[in-house]
């Protein structure tokens, strides 16, 4: 901390003390010449600009959202241990470094999210589309993730040739503000409570499944024309929603996606597969090196045990294959052990999302963004895309009542919340924090040179301010 006596610096320097163990540094001045206070006073104005300018993660360029930060006393002990886990990450990360690997800062497009299913034909849901666009691109986000599960485009399935017609609009919308899009083609949440949709998996032999799933795809890529297409990434899931067990295992994931890589003609669209952080890397490497594929790819969630360890050796794994790197959905979700059950009841599940919703996590989840940009500048990272857009927009603030209601009524409140305030361009710390990632205001989360510029600036003004003052009272 610095303490300034007599308000500003106002003239000659008289007194400096910085004792061991006390970080304080105390400045005091004493005015002699109107030319040297007006001197010292601009000086002091500059360095203060330097120091938001290069210091601040957050610009100050629009008024913030504002939440109450204080965690709730049954909250402490996990924030600390979220706060405990990034720290960690951090220090296996090593410095910021001063420039490195370019990435897309993306997110996920909510409100064209394949699982809503029949709220994508609304008349307005397009418009609403549009809206999220221009406040993304306003932002700096230079991409957008767009879910479309298997069996959406199907011939058999219901409303097939509308989705696909509505999602060459999307599309075509995010190019036309210059975004990347990446299409998770993996498979339907139907017959979950993330989705309207209902399908009978046990209708379909696994051969065939996987027969009609490259024929989606390849529709994707001819029509809808992403710049990237995931094929696979959770291998549990997929098995656990299906019921073919063939998924479930490395062996079994790896022979699926190498089926699907050799049925498509990708044409200029990238072909991008992966696994889980939760996975481990054997569901990875088995086909992280095939040349048909293009980039590798992983979902990070939550952060608890050694997920992002895992994320490291993905990292790795990319680098040792020439393999650029999809981070395609992504969050700092607030769990510190593995759930039981999966597709509503674990890993993603509500049990363990609901806690996401309330303003006092901004913080953590800022750092954590702060944290992935920071592993893309140093890995071979394409594209980051948060999931939970809505966090860029709006929060609750926590109640002891709302801390008992579920994750589906806490996103019933949050909901039009955060699309009011995404239509008028009103950000969260999160949300400014990103924003300002993505436009590369990049904050160090370490101790960095430029404070000493900023300290030695003052201090050799303070100096120089000296030498003035005799010269001035000489005369």
């Amino acid at each position: 901390m610095i303490r300034i006596d007599d308000g500003f610096l106002t003239g000659l320097y008289r007194e400096h003390k910085c004792r061991p163990g006390n970080e304080s540094m105390r400045l005091s001045y004493e005015a002699k010449s109107p030319q040297l206070r007006q001197l010292g006073v601009l000086v002091l104005l500059f360095c203060s600009l330097f120091s938001v300018a290069t210091f601040s993660p957050v610009a100050a360029s629009q008024a913030i959202q504002q939440y109450g930060l204080s965690v709730p006393s049954e909250y402490q002990g996990e924030y600390s241990t979220l706060q405990g886990i990034m720290s960690s990450f951090n220090s296996s990360l090593g410095s910021y470094p001063a420039s490195g690997n370019g990435f897309v800062s993306a997110t996920e497009l909510l409100p064209a999210n394949g699982n809503r299913g029949p709220a994508l034909l609304q008349t307005n849901n397009l418009n609403s589309v549009a809206s999220n666009l221009n406040t993304l691109q306003a932002m700096g986000i230079r991409g957008v993730t767009i879910a479309i599960g298997y069996p959406l485009l199907d011939p058999s399935f219901p409303n097939n040739a509308q989705y696909l017609s509505y999602f060459e609009q999307v599309v075509a919308m995010a190019h036309a503000r210059g975004m990347k899009v990446l299409v998770e083609s993996q498979i339907l949440f139907a017959n979950t409570p993330y989705s309207p949709l209902t399908f009978d998996w046990s209708a379909l032999p696994y051969a065939q499944y996987v027969t009609r799933h490259i024929a989606q795809d390849q529709l994707i890529i001819n029509q809808i024309h992403p710049d990237y297409l995931e094929l696979g990434v959770e291998a549990d899931t997929e098995a656990y929603l299906s019921g073919y067990t063939q998924l479930g295992t490395p062996s079994g994931w790896t022979s699926y996606i190498e089926q699907l890589l050799g049925g498509l003609n990708k044409g200029n669209t990238k072909l991008v597969a992966g696994a889980g952080t939760w996975l481990g890397t054997s569901y990875l490497t088995g086909f992280a090196s095939d040349p048909r594929l293009d980039m590798i790819s992983t979902h990070v969630y939550p952060t608890y045990g050694q997920n992002l360890q895992t994320l490291l050796a993905i990292g790795k794994i990319a680098q040792e294959d020439n393999k650029r790197l999809v981070i395609d959905e992504v969050w700092e979700e607030k769990v510190l052990q593995p759930a039981i059950g999966r597709a509503g009841t674990g890993i993603g599940g509500p049990s363990i999302t609901q806690q996401d919703v309330f303003g006092f996590w901004s913080p953590i989840d800022s750092e954590f963004l702060t944290l992935l940009s920071k592993f893309g500048r140093i890995y071979p990272v394409e594209f980051i895309s948060p999931f939970n857009e809505w966090y860029f927009f709006a929060y609750l603030n926590w109640t002891p009542t709302l801390d008992a209601e579920g994750y589906f009524q806490l996103a019933q409140q949050l909901y039009p919340i955060a699309t009011q305030n995404m239509n008028s361009g009103s950000l969260t710390l999160t949300g400014q924090t990103y924003s300002n990632l993505a436009q590369g205001t990049m904050p160090i989360p370490e101790f960095s040179a430029s404070y000493l510029i900023t300290g030695f600036m003052i201090v050799f003004t303070a100096v120089f301010l000296r030498s003035e003052n005799k010269r001035f009272e000489a005369t």
